[in-house]
């Protein structure tokens, strides 16, 4: 009975260990740096981009898919502020500022910037100024999934204002509006994360290098089902050895 019992609860260790694919890394310093991978998406100025040379830009979001995981990077503003430029397509004098979502080479990754844009020998869509470019006050970074994904946060990398790694103090919030200070060992199941300086800590401006993300397949109900019926079985046979 013994190893009837350990027989079943192998076997239902595997089907639950199986619902979780392995990493996917998206590194968005890579993609920056080197041009590994191809997203697409709109730019800040409203044009179209589906190139693997992203250089340094910012976009109003983009997708980036891998390992049949699609990903999208997009940004937004939570204070008050007004521009004091125009930027044609973009914004005009007096609107509240927004933010886009950022990609900076240089051993840096994913940012936000949302103070303007101009145009410099980098291209149309860059910060201006051209430090505010990571994720600091009032700057919300949204990725979403197009599927249930599972982020183990002890392997992301994580990178300073001076693009150097570090461990930042900042929030995270699975919809948008409930936050908690993001525990860097914890792993997170979700079809979107949002992040921000956390506001005790808002030194901690940063940026994202790196995600680890997997795959997380929901049971189909006939499959969940076959569990029970094999949990219940166990439970049975036990009772039975007992007597």
């Amino acid at each position: 009975m013994n190893k009837l019992f350990t027989s079943m609860l192998l076997s239902s260790a595997m089907f639950l260990g199986a619902q979780v694919s392995a990493s996917t890394i998206f590194d968005f310093e890579e993609l920056t740096d080197t041009n590994i991978g191809q997203i697409s998406g709109t730019l800040a100025n409203g044009a179209a981009f589906g190139e693997a040379n992203t250089g340094e830009n910012a976009f109003d979001s983009f997708n980036w898919t891998k390992d049949a995981i699609t990903l999208t990077a997009s940004a937004y503003y939570t204070g008050t502020g007004t521009y004091g430029d125009s930027y044609a397509g973009a914004y005009t004098e007096g609107d509240n500022l927004k933010s886009w979502a950022y990609l900076d080479q240089g051993n840096a990754g994913l940012g936000v910037c949302s103070q303007g844009l101009k145009t410099d020998r980098k291209g149309d869509n860059q910060c201006n100024p051209g430090s505010d470019d990571n994720v600091t006050e009032n700057e919300v970074l949204a990725i979403s999934f197009d599927q249930l994904v599972s982020i183990d946060f002890s392997q992301t990398v994580f990178r300073d204002g001076g693009h150097h790694v570090h461990t930042p103090s900042i929030d995270i919030s699975l919809d948008g509006s409930s936050w908690n200070l993001m525990d860097l060992s914890a792993t997170l199941n979700s079809t979107s994360f949002y992040f921000r300086t956390n506001p005790v800590h808002d030194t901690n401006q940063f940026y994202i290098d790196a995600l680890a993300v997997s795959a997380t397949q929901v049971p189909e109900p006939g499959s969940l089902a076959l569990l029970g019926l094999s949990l219940v079985g166990l439970g049975f046979s036990r009772k039975q050895a007992k007597a």
